[in-house]
């Protein structure tokens, strides 16, 4: 009987203890990732340490898309310098370069000819190697070597007299000061390209180069110079010469100058003109630009939806662009649309297509250069 007692006994504080080790599990471990605990503990620190809950895709996709919004400038210096590139100038005898100075031979050959010419005092050979040589250089990302290349090309356009190329040369000069923030020598310069194509009468150059004096207006924050530069200059200029591709680039950056300022209302205005216009000329590379900045000024003002179906028509008219900054850009933008639609599946794979594109392009470390 005393053993039956005894048995009894051990085997109720036995439950009893199991009941009170899981009840303390379940109060110390809400969550159930912890399976052992050392009740005994009485050592320095916590008797024990609750884990958090696991992150989840929501949780991870809102942190990720605020952690990369700061590269956001460093996407538009890059599309900036593409646009750069697009627009680069080659000088009236820009052909002659593969004639004289071939591909085909070798690199101690082409130093000798190029010497040849410098001491031949040729000019016009110069001036369009320096000045195709700082193209090469801008894709290579030297800017300050494309730039010393522009200055050798200009001495010697001048020593040729040859004011059609002077003015390229110079022109060339002040879209690379532009993206490197040099504002009043861009300035300068451009306004001398302008004052050629005035002398020429060239309606279309005229409007070109007065758009591009709005865009330096708009960096250096003269907004209201720079709208009007666009509006009462360059516009009628483009209707005159009927140069539509050029004007639907200047509703743009008119677009992009009301952006810098908060008044989007205003920029979507003149977007809806552009693409209105790009519609009826069938310039449809220009169409995944607009939509994406449409898209973008809509999240801006929380219009997530549209927002988002602007984004997703600007990503279908994108892929098949060969502009991958412009790509980058909607997809960043497209992914946020998605979180902020609760839609973190489609966010997630936006975040893809961004790395991906993202550590394509800045591969060469852009941003230090610009």
């Amino acid at each position: 009987m005393r053993f039956f007692t005894i048995a009894f006994f051990t085997i109720i504080s036995t439950v009893f203890l199991a009941y009170g080790q899981t009840s303390q599990q379940d109060t110390l471990d809400p969550y159930g990732f912890v399976t052992k605990y050392d009740t005994g503990f009485n050592g320095i620190g916590p008797k024990v340490y609750i884990l958090p809950l696991p992150r989840t895709l929501k949780d991870e996709m809102i942190d990720t898309y605020k952690e990369i919004q700061s590269f956001q400038d460093s996407i538009r210096l890059g599309f900036q310098y593409q646009r750069l590139l697009s627009t680069f100038k080659h000088t009236t005898n820009h052909q002659i370069i593969g004639k004289v100075l071939p591909d085909t031979i070798s690199t101690q050959e082409y130093s000798r000819l190029l010497q040849q010419f410098v001491d031949q005092k040729n000019h016009a050979v110069l001036y369009a190697f320096y000045n195709s040589k700082a193209e090469n250089d801008l894709h290579d990302h030297n800017t300050e070597e494309a730039v010393n290349a522009l200055y050798t090309a200009l001495s010697h356009a001048q020593a040729a007299r040859n004011e059609l190329d002077i003015a390229i040369i110079q022109s060339n000069l002040a879209s690379i000061f532009l993206i490197t923030n040099r504002l009043q020598e861009a300035l300068t310069l451009e306004t001398l390209y302008l004052d050629h194509t005035n002398k020429t009468k060239n309606l279309a150059e005229q409007a070109a180069s007065n758009t591009r004096i709005a865009l330096i207006q708009a960096y250096g924050k003269d907004y209201k110079a720079a709208e009007n530069t666009v509006i009462r200059k360059a516009i009628p200029l483009f209707n005159k010469s009927k140069f539509y591709e050029g004007k639907i680039e200047a509703w743009i950056i008119l677009a992009e100058i009301y952006r810098s300022q908060n008044k989007h209302t205003e920029a979507q205005w003149f977007l809806i003109q552009a693409r209105d216009l790009a519609k009826e000329k069938s310039y449809s590379e220009k169409l995944a630009m607009i939509e994406y900045m449409l898209g973008s000024s809509k999240m801006i003002q929380a219009n997530y939806k549209v927002a988002k179906n602007e984004l997703e028509f600007a990503w279908k008219l994108a892929e098949e662009s060969s502009n991958k900054f412009l790509q980058l850009a909607i997809a960043e933008q497209l992914g946020r649309s998605y979180v902020y639609l609760k839609d973190y599946e489609l966010a997630k794979s936006f975040l893809e297509q961004y790395w991906i594109l993202r550590n394509n392009l800045f591969s060469k470390n852009i941003t230090s250069i610009l």
